[in-house]
């Protein structure tokens, strides 16, 4: 077997391991996700009040509105902040 054959089929090996890893993580976070709008009480949520409650940030990420964005973050980890308190004042 050549050497580029060789060389080639570790490469293939390793696009697969990457592709698998990357499906991997995906599926892990559409569990954080899931996970997310169960702790938020949105599991009942239609599709259409998901989508337009997600529709701002998607449209910030699309044209990279940093001050959206930044702002959306600050908001959520005060929101996440706060659950988390919540939680644990229950604990």
């Amino acid at each position: 077997m050549s050497e580029y054959l060789k060389k080639i089929e570790a490469l293939r090996a390793k696009q697969r391991e990457l592709f698998e890893k990357e499906l991997e993580l995906v599926e892990n976070r559409k569990k954080e996700i899931v996970s997310l709008i169960e702790k938020m009480g949105l599991i009942t949520a239609s599709d259409a009040m998901l989508a337009a409650a997600l529709s701002p940030l998607l449209r910030a990420i699309e044209t990279d509105d940093k001050a959206t964005l930044t702002l959306l973050e600050e908001q959520g980890e005060k929101i996440r902040e706060t659950s988390a308190a919540t939680d644990n004042a229950g604990a």
